[in-house]
């Protein structure tokens, strides 16, 4: 019985041919994919990182046209409304401002905050009176898109849910810097809202000192005990 290497011996000279020919192509072919790969991660490089994450610039581009599909549902759906959408302010859509959204929303993130579909839902009811139903939002999400693809109420949803977590971090964050401590805000209060309006007379004490007995021992600790709490 022919062994491995008597084998390999019998087709030694296909074996080099194989083997050269894969070299050929490692040497000529190879380079190019891997240009190609180096040139792809090229062109999506990163913009921002922080503890924990990394934003590219696919990424700012993609949340900055769904910025602009946000303010396009948030005006139809106070036109629906039956109020002026001229008179509405919408969300900053400049990519500086695109990017401080995502970050102060990955910061809520990390710190326990949600916003959950109910609390989106909260808020559209309080943008449009109440007077959009589910149906019409519906609708006003399906006329929008995002350059040529559609958009699903899930997007329409993740960047208003980005939106409310960032508004939430910011306000939190602005709380210890507003305001001052709770006794100098009690003074402030006792100066401002309490008043008296009084007559003083002005009295030597020292005249009426001698007609005014001094309290016994038993009176003092009466007195003590009443008034020690």
């Amino acid at each position: 019985m022919a062994g491995s290497f008597d084998i390999f011996r019998k087709y030694q000279r296909s074996l080099l041919v194989f083997v050269a020919i894969l070299a050929m192509l490692a040497f000529f072919v190879l380079p190019p994919f891997l240009q190609m790969g180096t040139g792809m991660a090229g062109t999506d490089p990163v913009v921002a990182t922080w503890s924990g994450g990394e934003l590219r610039e696919s990424g700012i581009a993609r949340a900055t046209a769904m910025r602009s599909v946000l303010n396009q549902f948030l005006l139809d759906a106070v036109a629906a409304a039956g109020r002026d959408p001229g008179r509405t302010r919408l969300l900053p859509d400049e990519e500086e401002d695109v990017v401080r959204t995502m970050l102060l929303a990955e910061e809520a993130r990390a710190n326990g905050l949600v916003v959950s579909n109910t609390a989106i839902n909260e808020f559209l009811a309080q943008w449009t009176n109440d007077m959009v139903g589910p149906a019409q939002f519906e609708e006003i999400i399906a006329r929008r898109r995002s350059g040529p693809f559609p958009v699903s109420p899930s997007d329409v949803f993740d960047a208003l849910r980005t939106v409310l977590l960032a508004n939430r971090m910011e306000r939190l964050f602005l709380t210890g810097f507003a305001g001052d401590p709770p006794g100098q805000r009690w003074d402030y209060f006792r100066r401002l809202e309490q008043a008296a309006n009084v007559e003083v007379v002005p009295v030597v004490v020292e005249r009426f000192a001698d007609q005014v007995a001094a309290p016994s021992r038993p009176a003092l600790e009466a007195f003590f005990a009443r008034h020690k709490d």
